[in-house]
């Protein structure tokens, strides 16, 4: 009976395994794109200040797909990889990062900022964040399942604490290439299907169990032998 309840056991443990496992898979990976940009001084045509890498991340499915609906990290990081030293100190060289964008189609998207603003200098990289939803509603698919997608933020450059060429402008960086993302086709299931799968494995827990059962006693009775009568004994008078 033990060997029996052990099988049994290990049989439930499977088959709920085995019906459970879709309600919890979560991995994710990444798509990843560099940029190069050069930042030329004002007023002084063809006079490059300073040069710096855009690389971003996006976050994706385990496959490199968006699936609609569902919210995705998009992270920046920002980095100086040369700066013209006879027009700017490099103590007194820095650069503010801040509001990042998307924009989808040439439309701006609406996205929830995680990290808003990054100081950035020659010894300090900066990241900038956001956290997308890409909405059945909004995004628009080409024939290939597909949506272009293209990156913005914005930027103060600074010298010995004063910004270039004034404190009221802001200069503006867009992605010079869209970012094309596939999405997975996701065949939708009615509201009622979770429900109905973990009705199935109530019943699965409950069914199995009687079902082994019902064998094993079927399987003991089988096992019994019917014992001689005792033979009768003639005495003679």
């Amino acid at each position: 009976m033990k060997k029996e309840s052990i099988k049994i056991s290990f049989l439930i443990i499977v088959i709920v395994l085995c019906l459970i496992k879709p309600l919890f898979i979560t991995s994710a990976s990444a798509l990843s794109e560099v940029y190069y940009e050069d930042w030329f001084i004002p007023f002084q045509e063809g006079s490059e200040g300073f040069s710096y890498k855009v690389e971003v991340n996006i976050q994706t499915e385990a496959n490199g797909k968006w699936i609609l609906d569902k919210s995705y990290d998009i992270i920046f990081i920002i980095s100086t990889t040369y700066l013209n030293q006879s027009f700017f100190s490099p103590q007194g060289f820095y650069v503010t990062f801040f509001k990042p964008e998307l924009r989808e189609g040439g439309w701006l998207r609406s996205s929830d900022v995680l990290i808003n603003s990054s100081y950035v200098d020659i010894w300090h990289s900066g990241s900038l964040a956001i956290r997308y939803t890409p909405t059945r509603t909004f995004t628009h698919l080409d024939e290939k399942n597909s949506a272009s997608y293209e990156f913005i933020f914005w930027f103060k450059v600074f010298k010995n604490q004063q910004a270039i060429p004034y404190d009221y402008v802001e200069w503006q960086w867009i992605a010079d290439h869209p970012i094309s993302i596939i999405f997975e086709k996701v065949i939708e299931t009615p509201d009622y299907v979770t429900p109905i799968l973990y009705i199935c494995i109530g019943i699965a827990i409950t069914v199995i169990p009687i079902g082994a059962y019902i064998t094993y006693k079927s399987r003991k009775s089988r096992k019994v032998v019917a014992q001689p009568k005792e033979p009768i004994r003639i005495i003679k008078i």
